[in-house]
C-alpha cells in the first residue's frame, strides 16, 4: 500500500520500509488520515420474531414439496 502512495510522494510512515508498511502502521502513521468503521445494529427482539417466523414458514413448503414415500 505505501508503494502507492510513494508514486504521489506521500510517506506514510516515515522512516519505516515499505515492507513494514501494514495497515496497523498505516494506522498509526503521523499523517493525517480518515478511519472508518462500519457499525451495525443489533438485532432487536422484533427482527429475531420475524427470523423465526420466517423460518418455520420455509420449513413449512419444504416440507409440503418433498416427495413422500409409497405405502408398500
Amino acid at each position: 500500500m505505501q508503494q502507492l502512495f510513494a508514486d504521489v510522494r506521500i510517506d506514510l510512515v516515515p522512516g519505516v520500509t515499505a515492507k513494514h508498511s501494514a495497515p496497523e502502521d498505516i494506522m498509526r502513521s503521523p499523517v493525517p488520515h480518515s478511519k472508518y468503521l462500519l457499525q451495525r445494529p443489533i438485532p432487536g427482539p422484533k427482527s429475531t420474531t420475524l427470523r423465526k417466523k420466517i423460518e418455520t414458514t420455509v420449513r413449512q413448503r419444504i416440507a409440503r414439496l418433498k416427495p413422500r414415500p409409497a405405502k408398500g
